[in-house]
């Protein structure tokens, strides 16, 4: 797909998984991550794929809550978003105090549940 449409957000995207995943070739797919972002800024799944790579590989972690954040800016139901980044809070940044409490919770479980799954 990249072959023929080389700034196709989500076959950028879709590539970064795999480099990611699969082949384990973090710098090349952190290239593509950056690329499916920069391509299409609102694309929610890239923000949070590339979230999800900063904060679980590179351990960049204000790099993904900023990426997170702006991925909920967009969609506030996207429940991988919202549980990753309560994750996050919880796990990584409670010494700032940003925690998310039982509201943030309940909101990430009502998002999923308003989206049918």
């Amino acid at each position: 797909a990249l072959l023929y449409e080389p700034r196709n957000h989500l076959a950028l995207n879709a590539y970064a998984l795999f480099l990611h995943r699969v082949r384990r070739k973090h710098d090349e797919a952190e290239l593509y991550y950056q690329r499916a972002v920069e391509v299409n800024p609102r694309g929610v799944q890239a923000l949070h794929d590339y979230a999800f790579f900063l904060c679980y590989v590179r351990k960049e972690y204000l790099d993904a809550y900023e990426l997170w954040n702006a991925a909920l800016e967009i969609d506030p139901s996207h429940l991988d978003t919202r549980c990753n980044l309560g994750y996050l809070k919880a796990m990584c940044l409670a010494d700032r105090n940003e925690a998310p409490g039982e509201d943030w919770w309940r909101g990430a479980a009502q998002a999923d549940i308003t989206r049918g799954r």
